[in-house]
């Protein structure tokens, strides 16, 4: 199963232990490219809230979307709400950074 897009873990890992749902759980991640997509994505998407200090992160750099994304996967691997992964990329014709990789744990 994959969830919805979400920065906060805690709250994926509190539905994942009150769903019943047995299977392996993958978390929905999206690489932000602006603010501004954060902000339209937070209107189109029921639930999608962004953290201001995210906010800003974008605002500051144009980079930042994928170390947020990184940073989220990493907690949600540590906090042991999902089981992966799963990330669609902005443009389908880009390669992934190299710092994209991560570790199995």
């Amino acid at each position: 199963m994959f969830t919805q897009l979400s920065f906060n873990p805690t709250a994926v890992a509190r539905w994942r232990d009150h769903s019943g749902f047995d299977g392996q759980v993958y978390a929905g991640v999206i690489v932000l490219a602006s603010d501004k997509m954060a902000h339209r994505l937070a209107e189109l998407i029921p639930g999608f809230d962004v953290p201001h200090k995210t906010l800003r992160r974008l605002r500051q750099s144009g980079s930042a979307g994928v170390d947020i994304a990184i940073e989220q996967i990493q907690r949600l691997r540590d906090d042991g709400a999902v089981d992966g992964a799963t990330s669609s990329p902005l443009d389908a014709t880009a390669k992934p950074p190299k710092r994209w990789k991560l570790q199995a744990s």
